[in-house]
């Protein structure tokens, strides 16, 4: 699908106004419409833009998720610059009860959150495996894609009963469940707060006794698992645009005969490539469109141990 393929649209926003910032500039262009968004989100946007002026609270970042367990509503996630206008309370919920589509509205700032009605979305990364994640919580735009990209990085890892599996930026668990429901034994990593208890959650209700999720920085944990002498048979990394050259150091120790590497940045991927090349070479980079019509693409690359 090269449009309507987006769940999940984040938007900026200023003196409230919505829309994305120009390229390569912090100016922002208004937007009604994105032939990107699935059509849910897209008719989102006016309403969405309406809340935003009508807030004293200032919005810098607001998101729409389509919540995939109520057809044709969407959540908002909203970052705030600011402390919070108890004013708005009343506008929130105002606003919440006149746009029917939308499920719920997640309003957060530095040191406090405010929710209204049930801002909740649900992902399948597979086949029977329905997540619930709070909206703002880090999940793909693409549900096709990403289902692409879970069997990718299961076959790729070659997940199997007995098989120990590292999973660091893991988020709600998009990969590291589906590892292991394939029987792997599998330590996630995930330093955000509401994502660990989402993929917490998900975990119990499946009935997977072999993961474990652990909250904390990807490199802090890793370095630990090294000095305390902990060894596994695969990584996986997932890491955000900037990259993992911060955890390199630590998987160089922890021994793994495999390094499944899923990248959103060509060039911050090849910089760790280089870094993990005195013990690792590359057998094989797979890319996935994962964002059609835009110059962006993940790539999923798997390393052995030399």
């Amino acid at each position: 699908m090269q449009l309507g393929y987006r769940q999940r649209l984040k938007l900026r926003a200023a003196g409230g106004r919505v829309g994305f910032n120009a390229a390569a500039s912090h100016d922002l262009v208004e937007i009604e419409h994105c032939l990107l968004a699935e059509p849910l989100v897209d008719r989102a946007i006016p309403a969405v833009a309406a809340l935003a002026r009508s807030l004293r609270t200032r919005l810098r970042r607001i998101e729409i998720a389509a919540t995939g367990v109520d057809p044709g509503r969407v959540a908002l996630a909203c970052e705030a610059e600011g402390a919070w206008a108890e004013a708005d309370e009343g506008t929130c919920r105002k606003w919440l009860a006149a746009n029917r589509d939308i499920a719920g509205v997640a309003i957060g700032g530095r040191g406090w959150r405010r929710t209204w009605g049930d801002p909740l979305v649900q992902i399948e990364p597979e086949a029977g495996l329905p997540l619930n994640v709070g909206a703002g919580t880090f999940t793909q735009v693409n549900p096709a894609a990403n289902r692409l990209l879970v069997d990718t990085v299961t076959r790729l890892a070659e997940a199997a009963d007995g098989v120990r599996i590292l999973d660091l930026f893991a988020g709600a668990g998009n990969l590291s469940l589906p590892l292991a429901r394939r029987g792997a034994h599998v330590l996630a990593v995930e330093s955000d707060r509401r994502a660990v208890a989402d993929a917490q959650a998900a975990a119990q209700r499946l009935g997977l006794a072999n993961f474990a999720i652990e909250r904390g920085r990807a490199e802090q944990v890793a370095r630990r698992l090294a000095e305390g002498g902990e060894r596994f048979d695969v990584v996986v990394l997932d890491p955000p645009r900037s990259g993992a050259a911060a955890v390199i150091e630590p998987i160089l120790s922890l021994g793994a005969k495999r390094i499944v590497y899923v990248a959103c940045d060509p060039a911050t991927l090849a910089r760790d490539l280089r870094a993990l090349a005195p013990a690792y070479s590359v057998e094989i980079v797979q890319p996935i469109d994962m964002f059609p019509q835009t110059y962006h693409v993940e790539i999923v690359v798997r390393a052995k141990a030399a």
